[in-house]
Formats: C-alpha cells, structure tokens, sequence
C-alpha cells in the first residue's frame, strides 16, 4: 500500500499558522508597530491546519478499517469553537460595552499624548461582557482588551466598566 503524505494546503495553512503566531508574540517583544492581531489569527489557521491533519489521520485509519471515532469528534470540537468564536466577536463588536470603550479611549488625552492620533482598534478585541436585565433596565461589568493603533506606536489596553440601571456604561479603569 502507497503512504499518503499530508496535502501541501494543510502544511502550508499550519507552516503559516506557526509563523504568524511567532510573528505575534515578536512583534510585541521587539516591538513592531504592525499587524498585533496575529497571534488570534495564527491560532485560527492552527486550528483549521490540526483538522487537515485529523482528515489526513481519519484517511490513513480508514484504509487500514480502522475505526475514526475520535478523530470526528476532535473535528467536531475544533468546528464548533471556530463557530463559537466567530458568533461571539459578533456579538462583542456590536455591543454597547465595545462602542462605549472605544468612544472613551478615542477621547482620552493620556492614550492621545503616549500614542499619537489613534488610526483604528485592532479587528478582533477580546475580554468579557456580562449585563443582567430585569424590569429595571440593565446592570453588568465588562473588560474589553484591545489593541490601540495610534501613529507613534500601538498599545494593549483593557477598559474595565461598569453599568447601573438605567445609566450608560461607566469607565472604572484602563489598563496596561
């Protein structure tokens, strides 16, 4: 029986994966002020490239009347959290929170002075959202983490704040 190698899409999508995830974590140590999303971005094709290498593992199995059962589920999972994370940047990219840290940080003379004119956020801001609702309105806590990309150099921050009934969204504190 003829060995099958790995398809070059999958080892590419995972040599590339490998070397924006490295390029991410550098560019923060050395520091260069371009493309700070690429650690999440270089997860992502990891984990696209690991279901390449589980499809190329379920192939290998079933030539040999193995059984793939692992395998599918482990494809499975890693689809699911792609699904996930995609749904929940949504829904965090049009929340309340998110607009509200954004127009505070582009308002914030500190940030303003440290960084120079803030040209954009990064493309995909992470942290935590979490807003309760009753006949009284809204009450909840948020921490938003993002990259701020200004024309003197880029800065990670996180926006800690805070919502009471019936008020907007309060900035508790920003972070470095």
């Amino acid at each position: 029986m003829k060995t099958q190698e790995l398809d070059a899409l999958t080892k590419v999508i995972l040599t590339l994966g490998l070397l924006i995830l490295l390029y991410g974590f550098l560019s923060r140590i050395i520091p260069i002020d371009f493309f700070w999303e690429s650690k999440y971005l270089g997860f992502i094709l990891l984990l696209i490239g690991l279901i390449g290498v589980l499809n190329y593992n379920m192939k290998k199995r079933k030539a040999l009347d193995k059984k793939n059962l692992f395998l599918k589920i482990g494809i499975g999972l890693i689809c699911f959290t792609l699904l996930t994370q995609i749904l929940l940047y949504t829904i965090f990219l049009n929340s309340d929170a998110y607009s509200h840290a954004k127009k505070h940080i582009k308002s914030n003379e500190d940030i303003i002075s440290e960084i120079g004119n803030i040209d954009s956020f990064s493309l995909i801001p992470t942290g935590g959202i979490s807003f309760e609702s009753n006949v009284n309105g809204e009450t909840g806590n948020a921490s938003i983490n993002l990259i701020i990309k200004g024309d003197k150099k880029y800065k990670n921050v996180t926006v800690f704040m805070f919502k009471d009934y019936g008020q907007d969204w309060i900035i508790e504190s920003i972070e470095e």
